[in-house]
């Protein structure tokens, strides 16, 4: 790998599409907690919602009934291309890892996270930390994994 080749000792890799795959066929999460939307993100995923109908008629004519009936959701077509380009990552990240193994993953799980939901950042960031905590203990077996001390070093990753 590119680290490797750089000098780098451990390799420690990040998973950010570890369970986008198949989110769709899991449970819904509730929304009661998410955060109120900024206006404009709120215009803009409407706007890209418009381009693909969430819900169709049962062919009987009657499209209110249908829409009145209890639908499991489908995904937009901002969904859709969004999962095509998660697949296509998936492959990439998986042949990648597995021609050149890191030494630990940190996989946050991120599937409830949506392309354009920029404005719940504090959830991904909690996700993340806690993603890397469970690899902390991986890593203090090799040694590693303590914070270093303050002034300990540039904040390059290269000692003052």
């Amino acid at each position: 790998s590119l680290a490797r080749a750089l000098g780098a000792e451990v390799v420690i890799a990040v998973d950010l599409n570890n369970d986008k795959l198949g989110r769709y066929f899991r449970a819904a999460q509730s929304d009661a907690g998410e955060p109120p939307r900024n206006a404009w993100m709120q215009s803009l995923q409407q706007g890209l919602g418009a381009l693909w109908p969430r819900t169709a008629g049962k062919g009987n004519g009657d499209a209110a009934a249908s829409l009145a009936e209890p639908t499991p959701p489908l995904p937009s077509l901002m969904d859709v291309i969004a999962d095509s380009l998660h697949v296509m990552q998936v492959r990439i990240t998986r042949s990648r890892m597995a021609g050149d193994p890191p030494d630990a993953v940190v996989a946050p799980r991120l599937a409830h996270l949506g392309l354009l939901d920029f404005h719940r950042g504090e959830e991904a960031i909690a996700a993340g930390r806690a993603a890397a905590e469970e690899v902390l203990p991986l890593l203090r077996q090799r040694g590693l994994g303590d914070p270093p001390a303050p002034g300990a070093g540039t904040g390059t990753g290269h000692p003052a």
